[in-house]
């Protein structure tokens, strides 16, 4: 019963999932890495990397704050 169940959900996904690349021009084409990180390669970031990025804008946030008043 569970694994019909599953099957079933995995089937009404697929289903829409289908439906949702008929409505985006070349949906069925597009790699999301390849969208959200053409710097990398198509490879998404390390956790670190993604850490760096954020205290670097943090940073910068608050230079740029301290220097207004």
């Amino acid at each position: 019963p569970q694994s019909v169940a599953a099957k079933n959900r995995r089937e009404r996904i697929s289903e829409r999932l289908k439906i949702l690349q008929e409505l985006v021009p070349n949906g069925s084409k597009v790699l999301a890495a390849d969208e959200f990180w053409p710097a990398q390669g198509g490879k998404a970031p390390d956790l670190s990397q993604v850490r760096e990025a954020i205290d670097a804008i943090l940073a910068s946030q608050r230079d740029t704050n301290s220097s207004c008043k």
